[in-house]
C-alpha cells in the first residue's frame, strides 16, 4: 500500500478496518488459492462502508496497529492526530450525520496521503515536509470550519414562508360548531408571542373582532400609528368600555416602559 494513493481512486483508510472474529475465522478456514496481481492495472479491493465515526476510528486503529509494529514511533504520531480529529468531529455531531461522516472520511484520506507521501521522497527536506503535513491535522483550522459550513448549507432544509394571517376558518367544514371565542380568533389578527393565555382571555372584542391596541392603552404607542388611529388593522385606540384591571396592570408594565424611557432621553 505504500505505492498506492490514499483517496477516491486509491487506498482508503477503511481498507484497514479491523474484521471481527467471526469474519477472520471464516476467511482463514478456506482452502482457496490466492493470486497477487502486481500489474500496472492492479487496483485495491472495494473498501468497507463507513457509516459512522466508530467505523472510521476502528480503521484508524487497524492502521495504527500496523504502524506500531512496523514503523518507528514518530511515524505513527500523525495517526494519533487523526484519531483526535475524528473524535472531535464525533463530539459535535452526535447523530453521525451521513454527509458529515463521509466528508470526515475524505479529509482523513487526504491527510494520510499528504503526510505519508514524503516517506517515498528522496528530498533531503522530507522530514520537514512530513512534520509540516502532520501539524496540519487539526479540527480547529479555518479550512475545516469552512468545509463544515458548506455541508450545513448544502443539507439545510429550505425555510418555510412565514404566515401572516391566523388559521383559516371554513364554514363548510363538518366539525363541531365553534364557540364564540373560536369565531373571534378566526377574524382577529395574529398577535406576537409573549402574552399569556390568561391575559389574552381578558382582551375585550367589539363587533367584527375589533380589539383595543394594548400598546397604546399600556402607555406606549404602536409603530406607525397616531393618537386617534392604530397602525394595525383590526385594532383601535378608542375603547368604549373600561379595560379589566388585571389587563391594564399587565400592559402598563409591559408597554409603559417605552414611553418612560423616551421621556428620559428627551
Amino acid at each position: 500500500t505504500s505505492a498506492a494513493r490514499f483517496g477516491r481512486y486509491g487506498v482508503s483508510i477503511m481498507h484497514y478496518h479491523r474484521a471481527n472474529r467471526a469474519a477472520q475465522l471464516a476467511a482463514g478456514s478456506s482452502d482457496a488459492n490466492f493470486n497477487l496481481d502486481f500489474g500496472i492495472n492492479a487496483s485495491p479491493p472495494p473498501a468497507p462502508p463507513c457509516d459512522t465515526y466508530f467505523n472510521l476510528l476502528c480503521a484508524i486503529q487497524g492502521l495504527t496497529t500496523f504502524a506500531n509494529s512496523q514503523w518507528h514511533e514518530v511515524m505513527a504520531r500523525p495517526l494519533c492526530r487523526l484519531r483526535e480529529f475524528v473524535v472531535a468531529n464525533m463530539d459535535v455531531d452526535p447523530p453521525h450525520t451521513p454527509a458529515r461522516v463521509e466528508r470526515t472520511l475524505h479529509e482523513v484520506n487526504h491527510h494520510l496521503g499528504a503526510v505519508y507521501v514524503h516517506l517515498s521522497s528522496d528530498s533531503p527536506f522530507w522530514w520537514r515536509e512530513f512534520s509540516a503535513a502532520a501539524s496540519r491535522i487539526d479540527f480547529g483550522t479555518v479550512a475545516w470550519a469552512m468545509a463544515l459550513q458548506a455541508i450545513h448549507i448544502a443539507t439545510a432544509a429550505p425555510a418555510a414562508p412565514a404566515r401572516r394571517s391566523g388559521p383559516s376558518c371554513n364554514p363548510n367544514t363538518q366539525t363541531a360548531r365553534p364557540t364564540q371565542r373560536a369565531e373571534a380568533d378566526c377574524v382577529q389578527p395574529m398577535r406576537p408571542g409573549g402574552l399569556p393565555a390568561s391575559v389574552r382571555a381578558l382582551i375585550p372584542r367589539a363587533a367584527g373582532g375589533v380589539e383595543p391596541c394594548l400598546r397604546f392603552f399600556g402607555g406606549g404607542m404602536c409603530f406607525g400609528g397616531t393618537r386617534d388611529q392604530c397602525a394595525i388593522e383590526g385594532r383601535t385606540h378608542m375603547s368604549p368600555d373600561d379595560l379589566p384591571p388585571a389587563l391594564v396592570a399587565f400592559i402598563t408594565k409591559k408597554y409603559g416602559r417605552h414611553r418612560q424611557s423616551t421621556r428620559q432621553r428627551n
